[in-house]
């Protein structure tokens, strides 16, 4: 079997089997044809359920996530950065410099946060896949054995009870949230997809064809209720993840407008707002305003320029 589970074309072709032999048992033995109705109707649902997600795709996705949240939690260089920003602010007073402390502050956390939601989504993309992996095992495995079961009613040979593992989707994703992200993703989603095998049998009765059809139409119909439980999860486990990340957002209000004394044009800015001991006020005071106010008269030159031309003038 594939690293990635059963393929689109190996349920298809499953299925299709298990429609054929279905059909050819009910003609064989003479039942009402009703019956091969309600499991072709049936067979179709629970392939279209189970195939909606693509478990190589998933993989495909996982990779991409995983390089970007090691990007983003494992970001030395932004880290550094801002080690270096705080150490150059400690030599400076005032109330810009308070503001530009604090404004550090924000971005770090920020950081935080985005470094655990990354890792949180990734975890997300790994209970997809797993989800989609073991639901398609077992429609995969049902498939085969109906197909078997009914293929001994029509031959009339010796019967057998049969078990069919039905993956349990709530169970494997709260198994797969319950281990540590790390941990996941550095044994890989082959080593997750053995940890998080939760299944339950259900039995192929083949005592006659009405037991086939009605133990194929029970343990499918119970596979597809699980497995669309277990999107339920992980859609409501990303909207709450997403939730979370907007409020630390707005909590950490980084990007909140500062405080006007930051600003360089504004009437709120002077040096003794942003000032250090090395260049002390009465000398440096005079000299920042010299500076300042060929930069403002520039700045509102453009301005003027933009608003010209975005007015209608050439």
């Amino acid at each position: 079997m594939p690293a990635t589970g059963r393929t689109d074309d190996e349920l298809a072709d499953a299925s299709r089997e298990t429609q054929d032999a279905i059909y050819m048992m009910v003609e064989e033995t003479g039942m009402d044809h009703s019956h091969g109705g309600r499991a072709a109707d049936a067979r179709l649902d629970h392939l279209n359920a189970i195939a909606s997600l693509s478990p190589q795709k998933i993989s495909d996705e996982h990779t991409r996530m995983y390089d970007a949240a090691l990007a983003i939690s494992s970001s030395e260089k932004a880290r550094a950065e801002l080690a270096e920003t705080n150490k150059h602010l400690n030599a400076w007073t005032g109330d810009a410099a308070d503001e530009f402390t604090k404004q550090l502050s924000r971005i770090d956390t920020v950081l935080d946060t985005l470094g655990t939601t990354v890792w949180k989504t990734v975890d997300s993309a790994a209970a997809f896949f797993a989800l989609s992996y073991h639901c398609r095992e077992s429609l995969y495995n049902l498939c085969k054995e109906t197909t078997a079961a009914a293929l001994r009613e029509i031959e009339d040979q010796n019967k057998r009870e049969t078990k069919v593992a039905i993956a349990l989707g709530s169970e494997i994703i709260d198994k797969l949230l319950s281990i540590d992200p790390s941990k996941a993703v550095r044994d890989g989603l082959g080593l997750l997809v053995k940890a998080t095998g939760i299944t339950t049998d259900y039995l192929i009765d083949d005592g006659n064809g009405d037991t086939i059809i009605d133990s194929y139409l029970h343990a499918g119909n119970a596979l597809q209720h699980s497995y669309e439980d277990g999107l339920e999860i992980i859609k409501t486990k990303i909207w709450e993840i997403e939730d979370s990340l907007v409020a630390s957002l707005r909590k950490a209000d980084v990007f909140k407008p500062m405080a006007s004394c930051v600003y360089i044009d504004s009437p709120d800015f002077s040096y003794d707002k942003f000032i250090t001991k090395a260049y002390p006020s009465e000398t440096f005071t005079p000299m920042v305003e010299d500076q300042r106010k060929p930069y403002i008269d520039e700045q509102r030159a453009e301005d003027s320029e933009i608003r010209r031309r975005l007015g209608g003038a050439s």
